[in-house]
């Protein structure tokens, strides 16, 4: 089934000049516009308080480590490196494909965005899908690794928010 998902969004890539710079944009593109916005709108939206961008970093930091240790010990291929009818978009050549380190990232980073109360945190929701969705399609992702990350990155946000609430992971 991972396989056939891939294999489908993949199918809309070398479809059309415009599909295709869409989902390049919004690959390689829309991550760094999210993260622009992200923190300057946590710090305008904070100005007499600094914890909450400094709570966003440390967010951002661990789903970045996060995702390098589990792709340290979890090594998979690339769908372009495993699949012959995979046409990518892009080479991206990383530690491996899962999880997503692009789907964990965005996704935590939006998750947190409910928590500071932002105003955007819809558009961060669905830049983080859209980010990851065009990395599937690009071919550089399996749809489970997207999958994976994503519900990774929101259960990291939530844990940290939790913590700093409460000070504990009781009633988790």
């Amino acid at each position: 089934m991972n396989i056939a998902i891939t294999s489908f969004l993949n199918s809309f890539a070398h479809v059309s000049v415009v599909i295709d710079v869409l989902v390049i944009f919004s690959a390689r593109i829309l991550p760094w516009l999210f993260l622009f916005f992200f923190f300057l709108e946590t710090l305008l939206l904070h100005t007499r308080n600094v914890k909450p961008f400094l709570y966003a970093f440390v967010v951002f930091l661990l789903s970045i480590k996060i995702t390098a240790l589990i792709k340290f010990f979890v090594a998979l291929p690339r769908p372009f490196e495993f699949l012959e009818i995979i046409n990518p978009l892009f080479i991206y050549k990383d530690l491996g494909s899962f999880p997503s380190g692009h789907a964990l990232v965005f996704f935590a980073l939006a998750m947190y965005s409910r928590h500071i109360h932002s105003k955007f945190s819809t558009w961060y929701f669905l830049s983080a899908f859209l980010i990851s969705l065009s990395r599937v399609i690009a071919g550089v992702h399996f749809a489970y690794d997207i999958i994976f990350g994503a519900f990774l990155g929101i259960l990291l946000s939530y844990t940290i928010v939790h913590i700093l609430k409460h000070g504990t992971l009781e009633d988790v």
